[in-house]
């Protein structure tokens, strides 16, 4: 691996500094032909192109395709010079003419067949690096998968032991009261994880009807009171005097507002507030949904949509499986819509934007 590492590293094989193809175009003849040199006493005219084809092979593959041909002129003139008879001279007679016909093509040939091998190489250990990412998210997310099974089971143990104990009946209704809140926890992890299996698998069906946008969103920011009211978070929505109307499955179009919204909460502070703005312009609607808090470095930002990947930021109260915003880009896309977030940095809060097409009909 440290060998194709370094010839696919150093340099980019598609397009290398010049001073290197030639370099090497002629280095590795050098090499070749040294040790052809070498051989001589016991060759004599005998193989003068053997170490050429050699030498084009490596050449091609350490260098690409422009060492190659360098290696290949290189070869030729050193082989008719100093090992084909008459040596010393440099014939292309009719029979010398046809002989380098024949060369370049087992040349060319040779060539081709080393461009393959390393592309399908760099293909290979492309899908390698990609493989160890699935792995290692994949380990990671089991292992949250474990962390956030284990907490409620563990509630709900000891919800069951107190109901056991018995007691007054505040006590037990306690009890119960623990057990409905963690069940319904554990529902949502396990909806989570029957959704993205039924997107990827192409199972999910749309119920898809006509929505004023206004309408929508409003039932969705009504319903996230849940879980910002009790931080103290506002949500102010705008949505203009003609936002349009949108064909949607209102289930799973509610599913990815109130996911974002609970994003959006997540990351903020205590008091904090979420703006949901619309606009409706060239046949498509425009929600965004904005706030002040966490914030996501730049070169992670298109990471939140990625299964099994999780951000770090500060201000997060429950981390869950990082499956949440890959299945709301998979809805939207199902929608035939677009979805991407914006942040201009860590605590400078985070903008996701959803485009979907206006039901203009």
């Amino acid at each position: 691996m440290r060998r194709t590492k370094f010839s696919t590293e150093l340099w980019n094989l598609d397009d290398p500094p010049v001073l290197v193809w030639i370099g090497l175009g002629l280095a590795i003849p050098a090499l070749a032909y040294g040790v052809r040199e070498l051989l001589d006493p016991w060759l004599e005219n005998r193989q003068p192109y053997t170490p050429a084809f050699a030498a084009i092979a490596l050449a091609g593959w350490v260098g690409g395709w422009r060492t190659g041909m360098v290696t290949a002129v290189t070869c030729h003139l050193w082989a008719n010079y100093y090992f084909v008879a008459p040596r010393g001279r440099f014939v292309m007679n009719e029979q010398e003419l046809v002989s380098a016909l024949s060369y370049y093509l087992i040349a060319g040939v040779i060539l081709y067949l080393s461009h393959r091998a390393t592309s399908a190489n760099r293909k290979l250990l492309s899908a390698l690096k990609q493989l160890r990412e699935v792995d290692s998210r994949r380990a990671h997310f089991l292992a949250v998968l474990g962390h956030e099974v284990r907490n409620p089971l563990a509630a709900m143990h000891a919800a069951i032991d107190l109901a056991r104990q018995g007691g007054s009946a505040q006590r037990v209704q306690q009890g119960f009261e623990v057990l409905d809140r963690q069940l319904n926890q554990v529902s949502r992890l396990m909806d989570d994880l029957l959704d993205i299996a039924r997107i990827d698998e192409g199972k999910l069906s749309l119920q898809q009807v006509s929505v004023p946008v206004d309408v929508l969103l409003r039932e969705v920011t009504q319903a996230a009171t849940v879980f910002t009211a009790p931080r103290h978070q506002k949500i102010l929505l705008e949505t203009g005097e003609r936002p349009g109307q949108v064909r949607v499955d209102p289930v799973r179009m509610n599913q990815v507002f109130n996911n974002i919204l609970h994003n959006a909460s997540k990351f903020s502070l205590d008091g904090g507030t979420i703006s949901v703005t619309v606009a409706s312009s060239g046949g498509w609607c425009r929600v965004s949904v904005r706030d002040w808090g966490a914030g996501i470095p730049a070169q992670r930002v298109q990471d939140i949509f990625e299964p099994f990947i999780q951000v770090d930021r500060a201000n997060a109260r429950d981390d869950g499986l990082g499956l949440g915003l890959s299945i709301v880009k998979k809805l939207v896309l199902l929608h035939g819509g677009q979805i991407h977030a914006h942040s201009e940095g860590e605590g400078r809060g985070t903008e996701v934007t959803v485009m979907l097409p206006l039901d203009e009909a």
